[in-house]
């Protein structure tokens, strides 16, 4: 059968010389259980009825039953006497039957010992007690007056060093700090050296791929084709005319002369007026798209026909082109190839961002391919140099590395450095601290990354308030004022203000120094 939780035993052991405080103290958690008090088994403990007698009365107030487990008879005959039940053994404790332990209240008339004197016998006694303290009523009276004035003595002197206290105000430094250090980072060094200003860096790879497609430059000349179209002649004389196979007739009214060939003989009938159309080709001189002249152009005829005959084109000449295809340059490949390293990185830095911690960021000018990171068969072009293609594609894979940085780690350089300008006697304000973002960075000739990071921060003087109490009590004020001025801390350049109560008491601080109450003001 399982014991009620309230009745379970709570052990208490005792060490050599334990006193009643501590039992009690150990008690305090028992409440309406049973505690079993277990005395060393070497030395002993509470060997005092007295010691007993207070432990029983703890017992009592906290509702708990209690039994001893001890081999000293001095205990056991006292705990005897208090009806405390004690045990050779926890076993036997746990076995055996408790006491109530409630005590003896007072003694029955047959344990009343055998030689108590009667009262007749005491009497002679008692009345001689009763003499000795009959006194004067004039010493009765001087014994309460100096008692009186005692009493008052101590009450004055208690008064002269209770009552009396003082108001003092002082007022501390401050320190605006503004700071800017060069910080280097370091992919090589594991831990923060605060003293050379040096933090660890990370070097983060990025596998990605891209495919990216540019028009080609290069041109392929396949040649030029002539201009034809048709031309009048009018006969300016009354004689029959004829114009061979390949008179030269020309355009003037372009920004560049256009000349034209006719292609056949033709006969221009007598008489002034007379006309004849005749097939022109633009000369091999003007072949091409410039030969595509607008009608009315053609007006000059190149030879001796000039002066008898006139000419004209009444419809613009067509079909002047320039047949070239496009093809691929080794500039071609080259700006490929270098588009397809820069949008590389581009992805490269927004796939690290996501892997990045909360304080890292990327340093820009540190994304790069990394030196093993190309390989031919990650490079495809579409095309080799010299094909006629009007576009280049390439498609690309690299490795691309960049170094990130710990702004947290930096921020620690920065403290160190407001700190180290710090006034003593100050502590920093920590809602002032601020730290500025990173400057520009840069790669130094050992490869290491440095960039300017500032910070600001407000320090206010700081003292310890009972340390300054004890040093100032029952000093002059003067004596007091020099103190606090030379505290670290302390605007000396202000005087701090003491008030002093009650108004009998204003030459001295209070001689308690609990009664000094400090209030310190900081410039806003």
């Amino acid at each position: 059968m399982s014991t009620p939780t309230d009745r379970q035993i709570q052990y208490i052991q005792l060490e050599r010389n334990d006193d009643v405080p501590l039992v009690r103290d150990r008690m305090s958690f028992l409440r309406g259980k049973r505690a079993l008090i277990i005395w060393p088994e070497r030395g002993t403990a509470l060997t005092r009825k007295l010691d007993l007698v207070m432990i029983q009365r703890e017992a009592r107030r906290r509702a708990v039953q209690i039994a001893f487990v001890t081999h000293d008879s001095e205990v056991i005959k006292n705990a005897d006497e208090l009806g405390i039940s004690t045990f050779e053994t926890i076993q036997a404790a746990e076995r055996g039957r408790w006491k109530r332990g409630w005590g003896k209240v007072a003694a029955k008339r047959y344990q009343k010992p055998s030689d108590e004197p009667e009262p007749e016998q005491l009497k002679p006694v008692a009345s001689r007690v009763t003499n000795r303290r009959q006194r004067s009523r004039l010493r009765f009276f001087l014994e309460r007056a100096i008692v009186l004035a005692v009493l008052l003595a101590v009450l004055g002197g208690a008064a002269y060093i209770v009552i009396p206290s003082a108001d003092v105000t002082i007022y501390l430094n401050t320190q605006d700090i503004d700071i800017s250090v060069s910080v280097t980072a370091n992919t090589s060094t594991l831990e923060v050296d605060v003293e050379n200003r040096v933090i660890p860096a990370t070097l983060l790879p990025a596998t990605t791929q891209t495919t990216v497609s540019i028009p080609t430059t290069g041109t392929e000349d396949l040649g030029a084709s002539r201009a034809i179209g048709v031309v009048t002649f009018t006969n300016n004389t009354n004689s029959t005319i004829d114009i061979p196979e390949g008179t030269i007739v020309r355009a003037t009214n372009t920004s560049t002369p256009v000349d034209f060939a006719t292609t056949n003989d033709a006969t221009l009938p007598s008489g002034s007026g007379q006309t004849v159309d005749v097939s022109i080709t633009a000369t091999q001189d003007s072949a091409g798209p410039v030969g595509n002249v607008p009608a009315g152009v053609i007006n000059t005829i190149v030879g001796p026909l000039d002066g008898q005959v006139t000419v004209r084109n009444i419809r613009a000449t067509i079909n002047g082109d320039s047949q070239s295809l496009r093809t691929v340059t080794a500039a071609d490949r080259d700006a490929l190839l270098a588009q397809a390293r820069a949008q590389l990185q581009n992805n490269a830095y927004s796939e690290m961002r996501r892997t990045l911690a909360p304080n890292q960021e990327i340093i820009i000018s540190t994304i790069r391919i990394a030196p093993d990171g190309e390989r031919s068969d990650w490079t495809k072009f579409s095309h080799n140099v010299g094909d006629v293609t009007d576009t280049l594609t390439l498609q690309m894979q690299a490795v691309v590395q960049a170094v990130a940085v710990d702004t947290l780690l930096a921020r620690q350089i920065v403290f160190a450095a407001l700190s180290a300008e710090k006034e003593r006697g100050l502590v920093f304000d920590t809602d002032t601290i601020v730290y500025n973002e990173p400057g520009d960075y840069s790669v130094n000739a050992e490869g290491q990354i440095v960039f300017e990071m500032g910070g600001h921060a407000t320090a206010i003087g700081q003292f310890g308030q009972g340390q300054l109490q004890q040093q100032i009590a029952n000093l002059p004020i003067n004596d007091a004022i020099a103190i606090i001025s030379s505290y670290p801390g302390v605007n000396s350049t202000r005087e701090p203000l003491i008030a002093v109560a009650p108004e009998w008491y204003k030459d001295r601080m209070p001689i308690v120094p609990i009664r000094i109450n400090i209030h310190a003001e900081a410039p806003q």
